[in-house]
């Protein structure tokens, strides 16, 4: 693996501009220096073999306590596999109120039926529940016997497990925590005294079909925005992507910062042949809520984390399915791979220790390079050092999550750069 088919894209790129950068030398940190390799916050990245069953989200006794209550519920309700999908999105509101909100953006991708389907929505204006939106879509498109009320009355009613705070979540909490603190409700729901909450303690669990309600009355607007549109990336042979942004922007050196890391909560399910991978993501700017809740209320028609499908012409059971987000320019890592060669790669062994692979990523104003120093060979760092551009290090860069199948295998495939986690069963 090697960084040799960048060295011309950068040296374009960098002789395009009208500065000179100048580095003398590399500071490698003190963990490099002593051969110390980064730690993997997530140990278990993949299921082995092929269970029938799995989830993924950021919260281990999430993922636990959905299939038991799964398990439960479907002797009772016999659910399809989109009301799984439907009940588990609306779980993660709560877990994610600042990330999966009624009021932010979702994308997701589902094989149903044998057909693959890509799904955005958000809204350009404020009050709108787009996450809901997509959500109550996704069960008219596959005809489920259950409403959205009808779902979110199961989890009132039945699900009756703890929901507790993820290492993001905390994170988020501990970011705000100046603001959240001069709001009662806020106050009240994720503070002990004066400390906001942490990692596996709980937090309160919402009524679901209050919030259904709400959108109820407000789903007869029309400008609510769902698409199916995916750029269609045509440079490779076998394998085609098609993604969310435009690829062929990097390849001319066009790259998509933004001014902020794009933030994102992921999570997923399968069963069987059928899957489903999702993102959420809005911007908080004031800490307000959703009437009668504790979902952040955000706006949702913001940078999203980026999303490409991966269809190999010669395999057409084989699939590859990659979200990138916590990135200023997310779709950058994604086009990284391709060039490493993902596309490529013939079993979940090499797909996984391909996403392992150090990471860069071009920043601007002014113009320089980031890159893991303590996942990159010598040979990189040495092709790289040839640049005429400041380059630093970075301990780890973005999250990338994804999920892969082929005649014989299937399985999501976690980032251990970030806590995350994967139930097998």
């Amino acid at each position: 693996m090697t960084i040799r088919p960048y060295v011309l894209l950068m040296t374009t790129l960098f002789s395009l501009t009208s500065c000179s950068y100048f580095l003398g030398n590399f500071e490698k940190d003190i963990f490099d220096k002593n051969k110390i390799t980064p730690i993997s916050l997530t140990q278990k990245t993949i299921c082995d073999g092929t269970p029938k069953y799995m989830a993924i989200s950021e919260n281990e006794q999430a993922n636990q306590d959905f299939k038991k209550f799964i398990n439960r519920l479907d002797d009772q309700k016999k659910l399809s596999f989109v009301d799984q999908v439907v009940l588990w999105s609306l779980l993660q509101m709560n877990f994610r109120p600042d990330l999966s909100s009624p009021t932010a953006k979702l994308q997701m991708i589902i094989t149903y039926g044998g057909k693959e389907t890509y799904l955005n929505s958000f809204h350009e204006g404020a009050h709108r529940f787009p996450y809901l939106k997509a959500l109550d879509t996704l069960l008219k498109q596959y005809s489920s016997k259950y409403s959205l009320s009808e779902l979110a009355m199961f989890l009132d009613m039945y699900y009756g497990y703890q929901i507790t705070v993820s290492p993001s979540f905390e994170k988020f909490l501990s970011l705000h925590k100046e603001y959240l603190k001069k709001h009662e409700k806020a106050k009240k729901a994720f503070f002990r005294g004066d400390e906001h909450l942490r990692e596996s303690e709980s937090i309160p669990k919402e009524k679901f079909s209050r919030v259904i309600r709400l959108y109820n009355k407000d789903h007869q607007h029309k400008d609510y925005k769902t698409s199916n549109f995916l750029f269609h990336y045509g440079k490779q042979v076998l394998v085609t992507p098609n993604c969310n942004f435009d690829m062929d922007l990097y390849d001319n050196s066009i790259f998509l910062i933004n001014d902020k890391n794009v933030q994102g909560n992921i999570f997923g399910l399968k069963d069987g042949n059928k899957s489903f991978f999702a993102v959420s993501s809005q911007e908080v700017t004031n800490i307000n809520f959703v009437k009668g809740s504790l979902f952040f209320q955000g706006n949702s028609n913001i940078r999203s984390a980026a999303i490409c499908t991966f269809k190999h012409k010669l395999h057409p059971r084989q699939r590859l399915w990659l979200i990138s987000t916590d990135s200023r320019d997310p779709g950058q890592h994604l086009f990284h791979l391709l060039q490493y060669g993902i596309d490529k790669a013939q079993n979940i062994s090499e797909l996984s220790s391909t996403m392992r692979f150090s990471r860069h990523l071009f920043l601007k104003d002014p113009v320089r390079l980031i890159i893991e120093s303590r996942r990159s060979s010598e040979k990189q760092l040495d092709e790289l050092l040839k640049l005429n551009i400041p380059i630093y290090n970075a301990k780890k860069l973005g999250t990338v999550w994804g999920f892969y199948q082929d005649e014989k295998n299937s399985t999501f495939i976690l980032d251990d750069r970030r806590s995350g986690h994967i139930q097998c069963n």
